[in-house]
């Protein structure tokens, strides 16, 4: 009862700040139809419990329609084409694989090559998740995850963080929303089709990976 009512305050909180709402994938279908998602950001620290760091991370809810650019543009902000890329799928869809399969070292420009020709796949399938991680030593590193329930999570250091906000408020035109809620906060059935699996099989023959 206790997370019920908070949530309802933190929607209500939410409602009350200037935000335009979002459009939602056609990936995800929302039980409450009274809930309404808003454009936006927020910002917070994931706690690991190994060694108690602090990994300084943003939240960002877009539009359907405009998911996959921000999407591709904050990727080309974050990485550099002389750059490896490691790649993280996620699926519920039948592979070989149980939870989330690595692609090591995959060529960063070709991987945007790639990526470009899936905009539908990694909008609209809700039954996928894509995470890049690009590591260029020890103490620099970041990953952009575009989740299932198609919102981005972003992770980078502080300094790099304050850059990324940056973009995202000045160039994409999204504001900060304290009490921002995305969908892994809501009930909600993930969508697919027949043709979204087969883009996602594509996807994957595309960057190598065996799901049979």
């Amino acid at each position: 009862m206790r997370r019920t009512n908070d949530f309802r305050r933190r929607l209500c909180l939410q409602m009350q700040q200037p935000a335009e709402m979002l459009i939602l994938s056609r990936g995800i279908r929302i039980y409450d139809t009274t809930i309404q998602l808003f454009r936006g950001y927020d910002r917070f620290e994931l706690s690991t419990q190994i060694d108690h760091s602090e990994y300084p991370g943003l939240r960002i809810n877009e539009s359907a329609d405009r998911l996959f650019g921000l999407f591709m543009d904050l990727l080309g902000f974050l990485g550099s084409e002389n750059e490896e890329a490691c790649v993280f799928l996620e699926t519920s869809h039948p592979v070989t694989w149980k939870g989330s399969t690595e692609i090591a070292e995959c060529d960063f420009i070709a991987l945007q090559s790639n990526l470009w020709d899936f905009e539908d796949v990694l909008v609209h399938d809700g039954e996928m998740k894509i995470s890049i991680c690009l590591v260029r030593g020890e103490d620099e590193w970041c990953e952009i995850q575009l989740e299932r329930g198609k919102y981005l999570v972003v992770y980078t250091s502080y300094n790099t963080r304050e850059l990324v906000i940056n973009r995202v408020e000045q160039i994409h035109e999204l504001p900060y929303l304290e009490h921002l809620i995305t969908t892994a906060s809501i009930p909600y059935v993930p969508q697919t089709t027949p043709e979204l699996e087969l883009g996602f099989y594509q996807l994957c023959a595309r960057l190598g990976v065996d799901t049979y």
